[in-house]
């Protein structure tokens, strides 16, 4: 379950914001969506 769970929240994540795959998360993922 633990992979289900985090693809889906991946997948809801990624939706959310803009395609750029040059940006890794962790330089605007989930920080971008707590403002």
């Amino acid at each position: 379950f633990g992979d289900e769970d985090k693809g889906a929240v991946f997948e809801g994540t990624y939706m959310v914001l803009p395609a750029e795959p040059d940006v890794p998360l962790d330089q605007g993922g989930s920080e971008a969506l707590e403002e």
